[in-house]
């Protein structure tokens, strides 16, 4: 994507596939370039799985005082479409019947005509193909494809993602890092930035991340230590969860970046559990695909409960309260504490 070109956008894009990371990497690139484009752009995002298509559509079409381009965003985009139809009376009825049309109908409709200032952002972990692509395709829009990476794609990536944070990694690392945690793009990520925050507090500040060092400091030696972090959260107990936050700030004297990482971490893995269990996976197979050591009697039902929206929702707010601390927006241990409520919250609803 050309940054600076909100033209090169498209008034529709379908984001789809299983790497949730490079979703949220596509999004950011893509309003970059809408801001870019356009200036202030106005951000609306719905849950795929209750919301309607009509409305989707009509909150496009809607433009605000205030701004020149909106950007919509529809999570699990793929369980919109499976909505048979709208109407008043009977959203399931056939078109024939009752005069409704089924959201996949609706979509390609409006990408007949879709709304100039306004962009339609479509993300899903699994899509299937239709006549929607290419309505999406006529319309000048695009179809980014955000596959699980094999082992040799993800160590060329963390590679390459090193330098993000003023670091190198060389083929070696790479290596033990992919062989510890597996080729998911957000957990790599984290641990990147960790690593890359070890270097500088041992003044190697753009210095190079060895084997050894994620030996050292990756892996199953921290997982009992992540996992009481971890483990307060799930209990959904905002107290008790607080409590412990401050003690690994306080008397464990933890950097509050590395603390973060460990509620990303969580995160993760609970959107992780959450989109496999929806496509039916093996839970123990899961448990090995994401690296997940401890908790699984607690995860598990958590990531039931919360469903693909919901974890989606966390893993958003666990990244952005990340960059912000990272960008000194705002009081680390502040944004720690609202993280910690929000992610009890959402449990303890569930």
């Amino acid at each position: 994507m050309a940054k600076g070109s909100g033209q090169s956008v498209g008034p529709v894009v379908i984001v789809a596939g299983p790497e949730r990371f490079l979703h949220l990497e596509h999004t950011r690139e893509i309003r970059e370039a809408l801001r870019a484009a356009h200036g202030e752009v106005d951000v609306v995002t719905f849950a795929g799985g209750s919301a309607r298509a009509a409305d989707i559509l009509d909150e496009c079409r809607s433009m605000g005082l205030m701004v020149t381009h909106k950007l919509v965003i529809v999570d699990e985009a793929d369980e919109l479409l499976k909505i048979k139809g709208e109407g008043d009376d009977d959203e399931a009825g056939p078109a024939a019947a009752g005069g409704t049309r089924t959201a996949r109908e609706l979509l390609e409709a409006y990408c007949a005509a879709p709304e100039s200032a306004a962009t339609l952002l479509l993300r899903a972990a699994v899509w299937r193909k239709g006549k929607l692509d290419a309505a999406v395709e006529k319309a000048g829009g695009r179809f980014i494809e955000c596959p699980e990476l094999t082992d040799l794609a993800a160590m060329k990536w963390a590679a390459g993602r090193a330098g993000h944070y003023g670091v190198t990694l060389g083929p070696d690392a790479a290596t033990a890092l992919v062989q510890t945690l597996g080729t998911d793009l957000g957990r790599l990520d984290s641990e990147l930035g960790k690593l890359a925050l070890v270097l500088a507090t041992r003044g190697q500040d753009r210095g190079a991340i060895s084997a050894a060092l994620v030996h050292e400091l990756v892996g199953e030696s921290r997982e009992d230590e992540v996992w009481t972090l971890q483990s307060g959260l799930l209990s959904g107990d905002a107290s008790a969860a607080l409590k412990n936050l401050h003690s690994a700030l306080e008397v464990a004297r933890h950097n509050p970046v590395l603390v973060g990482i460990a509620y990303i971490d969580l995160c993760r893995k609970l959107d992780g559990l959450a989109r496999g269990l929806a496509a039916g996976e093996n839970e123990r197979a899961l448990m090995g695909r994401l690296k997940i050591w401890n908790g699984a009697d607690r995860l598990i039902p958590a990531a039931r409960t919360l469903r693909p929206a919901g974890t989606a929702r966390l893993f958003k707010a666990a990244v952005e309260a990340d960059v912000k601390q990272k960008t000194g927006q705002g009081d680390p241990v502040r944004l720690l504490e609202g993280l910690t409520v929000e992610v009890c919250l959402a449990l303890r609803r569930s």
